[in-house]
């Protein structure tokens, strides 16, 4: 994204240099996405762990405390230290999943700002409007195309086109 963004960057750079930024971008918000899509799927595992975790803990404590005198509790006593160790690591790991996931926003923020600089925004950019075209082609193709799907895509496909003229237009003046 780097190398794409300088030399889109440089004074009257190529239109290819400006496709090779945008799709750069492209596929670094696609990844980004994807990977957060995976943390928050790991965060509602860690969640539902923790919540888990914490039941049991509350039960062996519980047994612990009920025990009568004389009776083992050292089966009890490491199921509670190693439950204690299990919350300990999930607790951590939703920590540092909480750090990667404010660093994925920070990191798309930034993509935002580049497709900014270089005018390519969701409404102007080629790639985007060539993917809705795909979009709707496939849904055309379907067995029993949505028509309501079809339109929508139709009408943001040439709101996009009608942008992206109004942007070139006002570059050139």
């Amino acid at each position: 994204v780097i190398d794409a963004m300088r030399n889109a960057m440089q004074d009257n750079p190529s239109p290819n240099s400006r496709e090779q930024a945008a799709r750069a971008i492209e596929d670094a918000k696609r990844n980004i996405d994807t990977r957060k899509e995976i943390v928050e799927q790991r965060l509602a595992d860690i969640n539902v762990n923790i919540d888990s975790y914490n039941t049991w803990i509350t039960n062996y404590t519980n047994q612990i405390n009920r025990a009568t005198e004389g009776t083992d509790i050292s089966n009890l006593q490491a199921a509670l230290n190693n439950t204690s160790q299990l919350l300990y690591t999930e607790t951590e790991n939703q920590s540092n999943l909480l750090a990667e996931y404010d660093q994925l926003n920070e990191a798309f923020s930034s993509l935002q700002i580049y497709e900014t600089y270089l005018g390519l925004n969701e409404s102007t950019s080629s790639i985007t409007i060539k993917n809705r075209l795909l979009e709707m082609q496939t849904e055309f193709f379907e067995e029993n195309p949505d028509e309501e799907e079809l339109l929508d895509t139709a009408e943001s496909i040439f709101k996009s086109l009608r942008n992206a003229a109004t942007y070139k237009e006002n570059d050139e003046l």
